[in-house]
């Protein structure tokens, strides 16, 4: 069922349910679509009224959004990137509508390498075994790209030739020698489809899983709910009694302005409003720092440069190779009118980047046609965990309900710069190795950081609220009924799009959740 809480609840009404999750993006939508029929009575919370269609542009990224609501989502930022704005890191990168960033994510999926499970703060150990051993698999399902095999994404001949006999066009990898420090790695993207000037609908989760939710007996959507706080419990800190909604009307003027308050009570709740939001919210609800040590901390995105460096072109790879690593190419891995695209990456081998002490990287090449013209390299890494990095409440506020936005701070450390600096080093020597190209020339372009991959600042650790926020169950540490679904319980990022790990890791939660009283 889906409602508009404006119409469909009073002032103070106390809704009540046995699961409540704050949040309709791609982690609430999977949880909600993974509970039906689950036996459980479920309440979504989503902050949008309406999905107004947007016209896309390379400024406009996303599809839909609440013209009313998006505002909302502003925050203040320390140190913005040069030559960007707190504006562009808030609210492009978060989208509130129902359906969240997945209208404007244009599916890139991956799972994360085993490796970036295992860095100095690594993910609990089960964790990482359910998900490459079940979940990446569901949730590869759920993003519409086909159930693979983890084990496909492995950077072996192997699996390339699998990828390669799977695509529409003819493709092949670059010939690196047995001890070179650089290999080859997919992304898998949804495809696209502009039948009657309608782009992909497998993109968006609300169009591809929402409908079978609005028609479920079980679960419940309440657009128009703006969560603002969550209520601890006055006599017992480990459990959270209600949460607090209010809806959004307009003035005489036509300006959005707060609505009424409502509540909603239930045996367990999940945080999944983004990395950002979650954070904002549990500070603003009261969740102290000095308790949770972590909370806010650590905050991750990846760095990207566009245009990293460039090239002259020298001997000119083979059509095929120019095909796999140049662009995205159709492969036959879905059976309905979307078939996935795939697109090859340079990426460093797990001993490179252990000897070279280093974060994970891709190198997205553009290798042109002709010799004598320039390629260039797209750069985009790991951003290492860094305690500086942080979410806080900042004194600006938000322009509805008075309440704080979020202050980000978020620069990149000198580990951060030594593995760009090393990334561009080794694609460097591949192409003089190759002799695919000469005149390597760096350029002076700033990193972008941006707020579309931002993770940590809720992390998931084991060892209790001082090394972490919540445990390998996503459950928050010291507070039995509150769970967080999303990217920022991300302990470190690797080098892919979170989209994939985040789905898998709501599936994961929402098996869990079925199986409680």
């Amino acid at each position: 069922m889906i409602r508009d809480a404006l119409d469909r609840t009073t002032k103070d009404e106390v809704l009540k349910a046995d699961i409540c999750i704050i949040g309709a993006g791609a982690a609430g939508l999977s949880m909600a679509h993974n509970l039906i029929g689950s036996g459980k009575s479920v309440v979504v919370l989503e902050s949008s009224r309406y999905n107004d269609c947007q016209i896309v542009t390379k400024e406009q990224t996303h599809r839909f959004e609440d013209p009313a609501v998006q505002p909302l989502y502003a925050g203040t930022m320390v140190n913005p990137s040069p030559g960007k704005n707190a504006d562009e890191f808030f609210n492009r990168s978060r989208v509130r509508c129902y359906g969240g960033t997945t209208n404007g994510w244009k599916g890139s999926t991956r799972p994360l390498l085993a490796d970036d499970f295992m860095r100095d703060i690594r993910w609990p150990p089960e964790v990482e075994k359910d998900l490459r051993r079940t979940f990446y698999q569901k949730a590869m399902s759920y993003c519409s790209i086909g159930a693979w095999e983890v084990a496909n994404y492995d950077n072996d001949q192997k699996q390339y030739d699998l990828w390669i006999n799977q695509a529409k066009s003819q493709l092949d990898v670059v010939p690196f020698k047995a001890d070179a420090d650089l290999q080859t790695a997919v992304v898998l993207t949804i495809g696209e489809n502009f039948k009657e000037g309608r782009t992909d609908g497998a993109w968006d989760f609300q169009l591809r899983w929402g409908r079978d939710i609005e028609l479920s007996n079980n679960v419940t959507i309440y657009r128009n709910a703006n969560v603002r706080k969550l209520s601890l419990n006055k006599n017992m800190w480990n459990k959270i009694d209600q949460v607090e909604a209010t809806t959004v009307t307009r003035d005489d003027y036509n300006r959005p302005v707060a609505g009424h308050d409502f509540y909603v009570e239930a045996k367990r709740y999940v945080l999944a409003a983004s990395c950002i939001e979650n954070t904002r919210l549990l500070l603003h609800s009261g969740f102290k720092t000095t308790t949770f040590e972590t909370l806010g901390r650590y905050l991750m995105t990846h760095p990207r440069l566009t245009k990293a460096a460039t090239f002259r072109m020298k001997e000119v790879p083979n059509p095929r190779i120019q095909a796999f690593y140049n662009n995205a190419t159709t492969i036959w891995g879905r059976q309905d009118n979307y078939h996935p695209t795939i697109r090859a990456m340079l990426v460093p081998k797990s001993t490179t980047s252990q000897r070279e002490n280093i974060g994970n990287f891709r190198a997205m090449m553009l290798f042109n046609s002709a010799a004598g013209t320039d390629g260039s390299v797209d750069l985009s890494w790991e951003q290492l965990p860094d305690s500086g990095n942080k979410i806080e409440l900042g004194d600006t506020m938000d322009p509805i309900f008075g309440d704080p936005v979020a202050k980000v701070t978020l620069d990149l450390t000198e580990k951060d710069r030594k593995t760009r600096d090393v990334a561009l080093r080794l694609v460097e020597q591949m192409l003089k190795s190759t002799g695919y190209g000469e005149n390597f020339q760096v350029t002076k372009d700033a990193a972008v950081l941006s707020g579309e991959d931002a993770m940590g600042t809720t992390r998931i650790r084991q060892a209790g609220p001082y090394a972490g926020v919540v445990d390998s169950d996503c459950c928050v540490h010291d507070v039995n009924n509150l769970y967080i679904a999303g990217s920022s319980v991300f302990p470190t990022g690797g080098w892919a799009a979170p989209g994939l790990t985040i789905v898998a890791l709501a599936l994961r939660l929402s098996d869990y959740l079925k199986g409680l009283h």
